[in-house]
């Protein structure tokens, strides 16, 4: 009888302690430094998933990843950062590759976060999908780690914006005009790019400021970028009615090697007092040889003449939004047989990238997975109306 009354006692401790860790989350003010590097370390676990992904190929999208958010990864650091275990699960230290103090308090939060849910206290990880979902998927969480400035007038006092401006009217990318601004640079720290998208035309002088997107550069050589609503206020993501833009996130996918390229025919309306297409041009060209110049001159986990290499960061995400069965029942620890019986309710589809066919919504099966989890954004790249914001 004492036996099971100990037994009892003990399940009783541990359901009480797992409510406390799953209920309990520290406010920004109450994180010292040493709990910040202590919550920087959290055990993922990968899937080759759709992809096929190698271990290698995982890292160097790991790496991609952490240097999207602003990592400086000196060489080596990864490597140093991870512990392997097994079960294609490892520990990542996130307090060694290199982020700011102000990012890895950002990055505090979203790892307490994702430690304090049921499924990681069960199962003692959680995907490695999930947490890149979770920072660089998820806009307002980017915003914090890359240290984005909150207004748009506060990332216009960074640079010198003299009026050297562009009227694009025929964009691959918008599907209104747009005014483009170079700020003033003599090196790489000061390249910047403004882009006001509007209504109306130029044409005829009706041209209305809809939005902005800006573009700057991380000290690591990666881009950041920043969605502005008309009266300079952060937002998620660009207006889906007059852009495809997306979520910054999106604007890495295009951007993480070239910066401002000219997809369309005749994409300039040249004027007095505006930059022609070929001026606009030769000052992005000098903006790539600063960048270029920067980039050779770090040392770095990450490879910027691997100009592909950038791809297999998105293929870590994509697959976690966009899970197979097959992926499914591997991390859901049951037969295939079994997933199909749970989902024979949930729609598939094929994947627009890559033509995978057969595909769930990671939103959707998180519901009905066995353990309760953080949930992440319904779309990868474009506009979520569940975009999350622990801040």
């Amino acid at each position: 009888m004492r036996q099971i009354q100990n037994r009892w006692f003990k399940s009783y401790i541990f359901i009480a302690l797992t409510f406390i860790l799953a209920c309990t989350s520290l406010s920004e003010d109450e994180i010292s430094p040493v709990q910040i590097e202590e919550n920087l370390i959290i055990n993922l676990r990968w899937f080759s998933g759709s992809f096929d992904q190698s271990e290698e190929e995982m890292r160097t999208g790991l790496a991609w990843g952490l240097s999207s958010l602003g990592a400086m990864l000196p060489t080596g650091s990864l490597n140093d950062a991870i512990t392997d275990l097994d079960n294609n699960v490892f520990t990542l230290d996130l307090s060694q590759v290199g982020f700011t103090p102000e990012a890895q308090e950002a990055l505090q939060v979203v790892v307490t976060r994702l430690k304090n849910s049921p499924a990681y206290i069960t199962n003692n990880y959680t995907e490695l999908g999930r947490l890149l979902a979770l920072t660089l998927n998820s806009t307002y969480h980017y915003y914090k780690i890359v240290g984005m400035p909150e207004t748009l007038n506060e990332f216009l006092n960074l640079y010198r914006f003299e009026g050297k401006q562009i009227r694009v009217i025929n964009s691959a990318v918008s599907s209104v005009q747009r005014l483009l601004e170079v700020a003033e640079a003599e090196s790489f720290e000061e390249i910047a790019f403004l882009a006001t998208e509007g209504s109306g035309s130029f044409q005829d002088g009706t041209f209305e400021t809809v939005e902005f997107e800006v573009n700057d550069f991380l000290p690591n050589g990666q881009s950041r970028f920043a969605l502005y609503d008309k009266n300079g206020r952060l937002k998620a993501a660009a207006d889906p009615g007059i852009t495809f833009a997306g979520k910054p996130v999106k604007c890495l996918w295009c951007h993480e090697i070239d910066i401002q390229p000219f997809f369309s025919i005749n994409p300039v309306l040249e004027g007095e007092g505006f930059l022609s297409q070929e001026e606009f041009l030769d000052l992005r060209d000098v903006r790539l040889l600063f960048l270029a110049e920067h980039r050779a001159n770090l040392s770095s986990d990450i490879d910027f003449e691997k100009r592909q290499d950038h791809s297999l960061m998105e293929h870590i995400y994509l697959d976690f939004f966009e899970p197979s069965a097959e992926r499914l029942a591997e991390e859901w620890g049951i037969s295939l047989e079994r997933v199909r019986d749970l989902l024979q309710d949930q729609e598939t589809h094929i994947q627009s990238e890559f033509s995978f066919p057969d595909l769930y919504d990671r939103v959707e099966v998180d519901k009905i997975g066995p353990y309760m989890t953080v949930e992440v954004p319904e779309n990868a790249r474009d506009l979520s109306d569940n975009e999350p914001d622990f801040f």
